[in-house]
C-alpha cells in the first residue's frame, strides 16, 4: 500500500497517490521533508480515530476535520448541506469515515464530531433532523436514534453528552444503529 497518514502536533497530512505504481518508497521521501517542515509538537493520531469502528472501515478514507470546507468534499447525500447544520467550526473536532458492509453492496459513512459542550452537539442533531425532513424524509426515533429515510438509504444520529454520531446511506435501519451503537459503547462517559 502507497498511501501515507502523519500526524505532527495539531497537522495532519496524507498522501493518497492516484496511481498504484508509485513505490512506498517515494511516498516517504516526500512525506519526510514536509514533515520536518512543521511547527514542532507530539506525533499522535487525533483521539476521536479511537472510537470509529473498526468493522469495515476503509481506512483510506477517514478524514480528520474542524470545519464544514472538509465536509462539503464527501459525498454523504445526493442534496447538498448548503448550510453548517452540524456547527462545525475550529474548536470542534471531527471525523468521518466510510464502510464497506459486504461485497454488493454500496459504502457507508459514519461522522463522529466532539463539540466543546452537549448543548452544540444537541443543537447540530436537531438542525440535521429539521434539514433532513424539510426534504421531505421520513424520520422514526428509537432509544433516542434518529433514522431518516433517503433515496440513498437511511441516515441515523444520536448525542451522547458532547458527542454527535450521524451515519449516512446505510442499507437498512438496523445498519445505521448497528454502528452508532459500537460508538456509543466505546465513548467515554462525561
Amino acid at each position: 500500500d502507497n498511501n501515507l497518514w502523519a500526524w505532527k502536533g495539531k497537522y495532519y497530512l496524507s498522501l493518497l497517490p492516484s496511481t498504484h505504481d508509485v513505490r512506498s518508497e517515494d511516498v516517504v521521501s516526500i512525506a519526510q521533508p514536509l514533515l520536518a517542515k512543521l511547527p514542532g509538537g507530539t506525533c499522535a493520531t487525533p483521539k476521536l480515530l479511537q472510537y470509529l469502528p473498526n468493522e469495515g472501515l476503509i481506512y483510506t478514507s477517514i478524514r480528520f476535520f474542524h470545519q464544514k470546507i472538509v465536509l462539503d468534499n464527501v459525498y454523504i447525500s445526493k442534496r447538498p448541506l448548503e448550510e453548517n447544520v452540524f456547527g462545525l467550526v475550529k474548536d470542534t473536532d471531527a471525523i468521518i469515515g466510510e464502510y464497506v458492509i459486504e461485497k454488493g453492496i454500496p459504502t457507508k459513512k459514519l461522522l463522529l464530531i466532539k463539540y466543546p459542550d452537549p448543548e452544540r452537539a444537541r443543537k447540530g442533531k436537531i438542525r440535521y433532523i429539521e434539514l433532513r425532513q424539510s426534504w421531505g424524509e421520513s424520520s422514526r426515533a428509537l432509544d433516542g436514534i434518529v433514522c431518516l429515510k433517503s433515496e440513498e438509504g437511511f441516515s441515523g444520529v444520536f448525542c451522547k453528552g458532547s458527542y454527535l454520531i450521524v451515519t449516512f446511506m446505510s442499507p437498512d435501519e438496523l445498519w445505521a444503529e448497528h454502528y452508532i451503537l459500537d460508538v456509543v459503547r466505546v465513548l467515554p462517559m462525561e
